[in-house]
């Protein structure tokens, strides 16, 4: 695919200067921590894959990164005034959710194979009820075609601190679990094989959502 897109752009200063601020907020606030920061990867492109719960899911595993990750984000919320305003400064890849948006892909394309790391929520949708929702299969197709593996991301704690009903988040503990890291799916799957991948993915999360690290890829 080529990729001779323009990324949206970043505004790395603006984000270190908020990150800075927020991150002693979050610590008393949401009493956040982390688990499994060793699995992490130092570099190269990757595909964070979270469960999603909150409009925050993004900051929390932000708040772990040491460095400026783009994500995935419903256009929706990107065109919002001011939470709009700190998803673009991130660098945000805005996508039409529940239609192709042919752009979108594009631009995760790009990222990937400038060499960035991509936040991409599996399910495409905040659960409405705290569990995971059914994984889309486009993070699988992404992650075939650019070779891309995926590190397996559970938020814990997020729905009840900030479900999407809410307009303020409450003060409750968020832990995010990064799981081991999973080799890219294999790329000449067909459509009935990648959505299989899929629910193998979110049944992954959703073992880290429970406390269990599972051993083996689901592909």
């Amino acid at each position: 695919m080529a990729v001779d897109v323009r990324l949206p752009e970043q505004h790395p200063a603006l984000h270190h200067v908020a990150r800075s601020v927020l991150r002693p907020f979050f610590r008393l606030y949401f009493r956040i921590r982390g688990e499994g920061l060793a699995n992490l990867p130092t570099g190269g492109p990757y595909l964070l894959a979270p469960n999603h719960v909150s409009m925050l899911d993004w900051a929390f595993i932000s708040y772990f990164l040491p460095y400026l990750v783009r994500f995935v984000v419903d256009r929706s919320f990107y065109d919002l005034p001011v939470f709009g305003f700190w998803l673009r400064v991130n660098g945000a890849i805005p996508i039409r959710a529940g239609r192709p948006d042919a752009h979108a892909l594009r631009l995760a394309h790009a990222v990937l194979e400038s060499g960035e790391p991509l936040i991409v929520f599996p399910e495409g949708a905040i659960s409405q009820t705290g569990r995971p929702l059914r994984a889309q299969p486009g993070i699988i197709s992404l992650a075939a075609a650019t070779g891309a593996p995926i590190l397996p991301v559970a938020v814990r704690g997020a729905y009840e601190a900030f479900p999407r009903w809410r307009r303020v988040p409450r003060p409750r503990a968020v832990t995010v679990v990064f799981g081991r890291p999973l080799p890219p799916p294999p790329s000449d799957a067909d459509r009935a094989a990648r959505r299989e991948h899929a629910d193998g993915l979110m049944t992954h999360i959703a073992g880290l959502l429970d406390g269990r690290q599972p051993d083996t890829a689901p592909w």
